[in-house]
C-alpha cells in the first residue's frame, strides 16, 4: 500500500480546498520529507483528512466517550457526540470532503472519498449522515456497495490493513510509538508483514513446513519397512554368492550344449535335403537308361543292371554302394555301347 495524492475540503482547520500530492514536485523526488508548522496550522487536519477517507475514523475521535457537543440552544437529538467524526467539518461550513489516492496491494490506483454536508447545505443547517465511496481509476469501477460498512471492507481489503493496524505503522499518533513496541509478538508480526509486504515468507514457510512433515511421515514409512526386512549374515551371503556361482556355470554348460544341438540338428537338415536331392537324381538316370535301353533293345545289356535306387534299411548303405560303383562304370559302357552301335550300322550298309 502506498499513499500517492491526499486532498479534501472544509477539514478541522484547513478551511477551503487543499491538496498534498506525493507523486509530483519536490516531495516525490525526496523521498522523506516532514510536515511542520505552528499549533493550529492543519497538520493533524491533513492525517485526519487521509483517516477519513480511508475508515471514516481518526485517531484522536478513537474514544468512546458519550459527551455530546453542541450550543445551549441545540436540541439534543441535533448534538455530536465527542467522538463523532463529522464534527470535523470546518466551523461554519455547509459540506466538506476528503479523498486519498493509494496504490492498493494489488498494484492498481484506487481512489476513496468521504462527504458529509449540512441540511440544503446551509452553514446552520443539521448535520446529515457521511457518505464513501471507492472507485479503481485504472477501471473506473465503483467497489464496494452503496452502503458505507460494504464500502470500507473494500477499502480495507485493497489497503491491506484495518484502522488499528493502519494507525499503529502508517500513522502513528503523539506518544503511541511504544504501543506498537509492547503488541503481542504475533499481533506486532502480522502487522509488520502487511506493511512491509512480506507475507510471501509466511506463506512460503507454511509450506515449507508442511513439505517437512510430508518426508518425515515417508521416512518414517520407509524406516519401517526396512526395519521389517531380514539382514543376512556373512556365512548365508557366501552361500547364496556360491549358489550364484554354480548356476552361472550352469547357464554357460546348458548354453554351449544348446550350440552343439543347434549345429547337429542343421547337419540333419543339410543331410536330409541332400539324400532328397540323391533321390530325385537317381529316379532321372533311371528314366535316362530306360530311355536309352527303348531307343536300342539290342545294346540295353551292354549298359548292364541298374542297381535299384529304392533300397532302405539295412542294406541302404551296401545298395548306395553298388549304385556308386555303377555309375563309375558307366561311361565307359556308354562309349563301348556306342561304338558296337557305330560298328553295327556300317555292316548293315
Amino acid at each position: 500500500m502506498r499513499v500517492l495524492v491526499i486532498r479534501g475540503r472544509n477539514i478541522a482547520s484547513l478551511g477551503g480546498p487543499f491538496e498534498l500530492d506525493m507523486e509530483t514536485g519536490p516531495i516525490a523526488r525526496s523521498g522523506l520529507f516532514a510536515i511542520t508548522g505552528p499549533t493550529g496550522a492543519g497538520k493533524s487536519s491533513l492525517l485526519d483528512a487521509m483517516c477519513l477517507a480511508l475508515f471514516d475514523r481518526t485517531p484522536r475521535l478513537a474514544g468512546t466517550s458519550r459527551v455530546s457537543i453542541g450550543a445551549a440552544d441545540t436540541d439534543e437529538g441535533d448534538r455530536l457526540k465527542a467522538t463523532d467524526v463529522r464534527g470535523l467539518l470546518t466551523r461554519g461550513a455547509a459540506e466538506g470532503e476528503a479523498e486519498v489516492v493509494f496504490i492498493g496491494v494489488d498494484g492498481r490506483r484506487y481512489r476513496a472519498r468521504w462527504a458529509v454536508n449540512r441540511a440544503r447545505k446551509r452553514p446552520d443547517g443539521k448535520l446529515q449522515k457521511q457518505a464513501m465511496s471507492l472507485v479503481c481509476e485504472d477501471t473506473q469501477e465503483a467497489l464496494g456497495g452503496s452502503t458505507k460498512g460494504t464500502t470500507l471492507a473494500a477499502i480495507e481489503a485493497k489497503l491491506g490493513l484495518d484502522f488499528d493496524q493502519f494507525r499503529r505503522s502508517v500513522l502513528l499518533a503523539q506518544g503511541q510509538f511504544a504501543e506498537l513496541l509492547h503488541a503481542p509478538a504475533a499481533e506486532r508480526g502480522q502487522l509488520l508483514e502487511r506493511v512491509t509486504g512480506a507475507t510471501i515468507y509466511a506463506e512460503v514457510s507454511r509450506a515449507a513446513y508442511a513439505r517437512a512433515k510430508l518426508e518425515r511421515e515417508r521416512l518414517g514409512d520407509l524406516s519401517a519397512k526396512a526395519d521389517g526386512l531380514a539382514v543376512l549374515s556373512d556365512d548365508a551371503r557366501a552361500a547364496l554368492r556360491l549358489q550364484l556361482q554354480g548356476a552361472a556355470e550352469d547357464v554357460r554348460s546348458l548354453a554351449a550344449r544348446e550350440r552343439s544341438l543347434r549345429d547337429e540338428l542343421a547337419w540333419h537338415a543339410r543331410n536330409d535335403a541332400l539324400e532328397a536331392d540323391r533321390g530325385v537324381a537317381w529316379a532321372q538316370l533311371e528314366e535316362a537308361v530306360s530311355a536309352w535301353v527303348a531307343l536300342e533293345p539290342g545294346e540295353g545289356g551292354a549298359l548292364g543292371a541298374l542297381p535299384s535306387g529304392r533300397v532302405s534299411g539295412p542294406d541302404a548303405a551296401g545298395s548306395q554302394a553298388a549304385r556308386a560303383t555303377w555309375l563309375g562304370e558307366l561311361p565307359a559302357q556308354l562309349a563301348a555301347a556306342h561304338e558296337r552301335l557305330v560298328e553295327a550300322r556300317a555292316l548293315d550298309h
